[in-house]
């Protein structure tokens, strides 16, 4: 399966997007739940790298909030879960 390595998937999505107010990256203006994340440390276990990370910003879309809390029932969300062995995507 190809996933487009080394190609510019932000314009190959077609996509709206705004950058980061806090990190120079894109937020996908469509998304129901965005976070900004900076960087602070990654740490290797073998050949995987652990990325620990601080969120600056998150962007949840209003529809999603009841009495202050996230709903997650009301996400349609996809997980990506992947190696070099296999790949899988699940819609929950």
């Amino acid at each position: 399966m190809d996933f487009f390595h080394k190609v510019d998937k932000i314009q190959l999505s077609k996509l709206d997007y705004e950058i980061g107010e806090f990190i120079d990256a894109p937020i996908f203006t469509a998304c129901p739940v965005s976070m900004e994340c900076k960087v602070e440390n990654v740490v290797m276990y073998g050949e995987t790298a652990n990325i620990i990370a601080s969120i600056k910003k998150r962007v949840v879309n209003p529809i999603l909030i009841e009495d202050g809390k996230l709903n997650s029932d009301k996400l349609n969300s996809v997980l990506f879960f992947g190696d070099d062995n296999e790949k899988k995507y699940i819609v929950i």
